[in-house]
């Protein structure tokens, strides 16, 4: 679709021997909203070339840089539909400051890159952040999904966190929306956020094609990392609890978590 030259300035003198790639991080991984793109705070925008016809781009910034380490990095943007197989690659050949050809030094051998898809980004469907994906696909050819609903914040549990699915039909080109498929609401008389569910593994029995989605359940703990609050014993107030779902029509309804906390701690 496109490719673009931003210019993000200069590195920080304590910094500067240590031979970093970028002053800092420019497309956000965890700010809703802010995770498609480059923050002009951190990056300015210096040249564009919309749908390049050619495999050669030249760029002028038309900037006076200043002194020390000056950072420009380039930004590919694919469009919607560019199928998963397809691969990019690029380098820099030729760079001019001042009108003088400048020496380029390759840190790494150029490689080609692979698509992806953003199946979830930070801020869709009102959650904060999502993290901890698995993926399997079933026997009938689904890609399915899960990960972390992580709903106010990117932290561990305990948190409101719930688990989340989504399908695909076509080798990961196109996902359906999430599905909510483990949700401890408000157990016990706690709220959701003492309540998380989170860490999922996804597995497909290969012979009945029934598909198990494995979870912890953390129940009370403060809204502090269960890493140090969950305890001995077996009860949810005590100890974080083995929860399992399944699913017997490839992903499209789930049972209700079983606890299989006293079968296996």
């Amino acid at each position: 679709k496109s490719v673009k030259l931003y210019y993000a300035g200069t590195e920080a003198v304590t910094r500067v021997k240590d031979n970093h790639h970028a002053a800092m991080q420019y497309i956000s991984r965890e700010k809703p909203g802010k995770t498609h793109a480059a923050d002009p705070a951190y990056s300015m925008l210096k040249a564009k070339v919309d749908a390049p016809k050619n495999k050669t781009i030249h760029f002028d910034a038309a900037l006076p840089m200043v002194k020390g380490v000056n950072f420009f990095w380039i930004s590919l943007e694919m469009n919607e539909n560019t199928p998963l197989t397809t691969k990019v690659a690029g380098e820099i050949t030729e760079a001019k400051v001042g009108g003088k050809d400048v020496v380029i030094k390759n840190t790494a051998t150029p490689q080609p890159w692979r698509m992806g898809t953003g199946v979830r980004y930070a801020g869709d469907d009102n959650a904060a952040a999502y993290r901890i994906p698995g993926m399997v696909t079933s026997k009938k050819g689904t890609l399915l999904a899960v990960y972390d609903v992580r709903y106010n914040n990117s932290a561990d549990l305990q948190e409101h966190v719930d688990v989340g699915l989504n399908r695909s039909f076509d080798g990961g080109q196109t996902w359906e929306p999430l599905q909510i498929i483990m949700d401890m609401g408000e157990y016990g008389g706690l709220p959701e956020g003492q309540n998380g569910i989170g860490d999922p593994a996804i597995l497909v029995d290969d012979k009945t094609g029934t598909i198990w989605v494995v979870a912890a359940w953390t129940h009370g703990m403060g809204n502090m990392r269960a890493w140090f609050n969950s305890q001995a014993g077996m009860e949810p107030i005590e100890t974080a609890q083995l929860m399992l779902v399944k699913s017997e029509d490839d992903g499209a309804t789930w049972s209700k978590p079983i606890n299989i906390t006293k079968q296996v701690k």
